[in-house]
């Protein structure tokens, strides 16, 4: 496949970013398709889970220059961001890189933190899948070569944490090794699990104490708890 073609779940805003340290800001999403994990409660199956989903239905195949050319037509003003995210966008490296290299906006990437960092990238939300919750083996969640890259990058962390699943020592744990691979704690966050307003508004509250008392950032989902989540916002 040619380097300057992304495969691409969809295109969707003007909307705000909902999570991590851009909360609110305006922007413009790229989801991209494909992942390399399989996250117990992802929100976004449809970009991966092919038993469930048809990647036929799901997925299309489009040039960078024709994706700017919607987020063009999508975007509010000259500060409104583009967060590409997936998926797991890191996959299409050379795609990512042609974009980056051919808008003058800000690009923000969403990652699970498998895959190196690209350049030109304005900002990196790292979201490794390292707590219980997600389910995913510690062999393929953890990979210590990205992450001390994608530290020397502007960026957070930021962890998923389902608090029916995940145990404050497992926060703690996975901050410890984050700390290792170049991490400090002013630069992770927690953010509650939760796909619907009702079900953030059940992992809200123990999520923010935890972040309190382990003195960590916390992450909104305005996405979530203001739009209502789903596909397209």
């Amino acid at each position: 496949m040619p380097g300057d073609v992304l495969v691409l779940s969809e295109v969707f805003g003007p909307t705000i970013q909902g999570e991590g340290r851009h909360a609110g800001l305006p922007c413009v999403f790229v989801r991209l398709g494909r992942c390399n994990l399989d996250c117990r409660w992802c929100d976004t199956p449809y970009t991966w889970d092919w038993e469930h989903y048809d990647p036929a239905t799901e997925l299309t195949k489009r040039t960078v220059t024709d994706v700017l050319a919607e987020v063009e037509e999508r975007a509010v003003s000259a500060d409104t961001i583009i967060v590409v995210s997936g998926g797991e966008p890191l996959l299409q490296p050379e795609g990512i890189s042609i974009l980056c290299a051919q808008t003058d906006r800000a690009v923000h990437i969403e990652t699970n933190g498998t895959r190196p960092p690209v350049e030109g990238v304005a900002w990196y939300s790292v979201s490794p899948k390292l707590l219980p919750s997600a389910g995913i083996a510690r062999s393929k969640a953890l990979k210590p070569m990205a992450l001390k890259a994608l530290a020397h990058e502007a960026g957070a962390v930021k962890l998923v944490v389902d608090p029916d699943k995940d145990e404050d020592l497992d926060v703690v744990w996975a901050c410890e090794i984050l700390s290792d691979y170049g991490w400090k704690r002013d630069r992770i966050d927690l953010m509650p699990e939760g796909a619907t307003p009702a079900r953030f508004a059940e992992t809200r509250a123990y999520v923010e104490h935890m972040a309190t008392v382990l003195q960590l950032g916390f992450s909104e989902r305005l996405h979530v708890s203001l739009l209502g989540g789903g596909r397209g916002v």
